[in-house]
């Protein structure tokens, strides 16, 4: 196999076009991987101590980590309920909730919805969880939904009472 003669220009016309072309592909990666990304946590079942916490009631408590490179908004929180896969499948629930969220610990109302979340920032909020909640989740399926800005899909996260 011989390869052509090339000229000290063609050489630099390729290499030059070889470069632009890693580049630009580069670029494109970037802007579609640019944006708010969430972490989002949601933990059932917290008992609280002191503040405003009910100490026999149960609480859900919301952890949202901003770990993109833009602002964003959280717009709402809601719970669904499923009686069984199909309808989770179908997003046929039998029950829809918003959740109001409580005062947070240190004794200060939680930030309420919407919040614009800054890059890097964590959201932390609780809200009261109803006793019933426990007997249904056994055989009912719950999906918390979080919302926000950005997307047009929200996070979703199952939880089991």
């Amino acid at each position: 196999m011989t390869f052509p003669e090339l000229t000290y220009s063609e050489l630099a016309a390729w290499y030059a076009a070889s470069l632009s072309t890693f580049v630009l592909l580069f670029e494109l990666y970037k802007w579609f991987k640019s944006g708010p990304k969430l972490r989002v946590t949601v933990t059932p079942n917290v008992k609280g101590m002191g503040g405003y916490y009910d100490p026999a009631g149960l609480h859900t408590q919301f952890d949202i980590v901003n770990i993109g490179d833009q602002l964003t908004t959280i717009t709402s929180i809601t719970l669904y309920q499923y009686k069984n896969i199909v309808q989770r499948m179908l997003s046929r629930s039998v029950s829809k909730y918003v959740i109001e969220l409580n005062r947070s610990a240190s004794g200060y109302l939680s930030d309420a919805v919407p919040y614009d979340l800054k890059v890097g920032e964590t959201w932390r909020s609780f809200s009261y969880q109803a006793k019933h909640m426990q007997e249904l989740s056994k055989n009912d399926i719950y999906i918390y939904e979080i919302q926000d800005s950005w997307r047009k899909k929200p996070y979703r996260r199952k939880v089991k009472f």
